[in-house]
């Protein structure tokens, strides 16, 4: 519901950025490059460079909104990329809150970053479940705006 109107809005607004310039750079090349940077963005967490941080997860939030509408305006969507995004996603997802742990290590830090990454694992355990039920029950949508749908 809000997923699919925020990824018109996101398109509408990113789609413009990824005009002919990326027609030969291929989408999963975006997405390796963006978990690079929100890699850098883990490191300057670690450091307490946290503006640095900051704008490094930025930059990595937008690449990773891009990856997508590359792989749609110039036809290179596949499930693999699909994949691989979302895989990359989480790579950033787990390990900026472990930074954050690293940098600040109390114990209110830890048990926070613990109960935000025993949420993702619940979150995770759900969408396989349900993606695998909307499977079985053969429910996916013919004009979807992404590899993978988040039941």
């Amino acid at each position: 519901m809000q997923d699919a109107y925020l990824r018109r809005q996101k398109d509408r607004l990113l789609t413009p950025m990824a005009g002919p310039i990326f027609a030969s750079v291929h989408p999963n090349s975006v997405s390796i490059v963006a978990m690079i940077i929100g890699l850098g963005s883990v490191a300057a967490i670690m450091l307490q460079l946290y503006w640095v941080a900051l704008g490094l997860w930025a930059i990595n939030r937008i690449m990773d909104g891009l990856d997508g509408v590359i792989a749609r305006v110039h036809q290179k969507q596949s499930d693999f990329g699909g994949f691989l995004d979302l895989f990359l996603d989480f790579v950033i997802y787990v390990t900026v809150p472990i930074a954050f742990i690293w940098a600040m290590p109390t114990t209110a830090n830890l048990w926070a970053g613990i109960a935000l990454l025993g949420s993702y694992v619940m979150n995770s355990i759900s969408w396989t479940t349900l993606a695998a039920l909307l499977e079985k029950r053969h429910r996916q949508s013919s004009n979807r705006l992404t590899s993978m749908e988040m039941p």
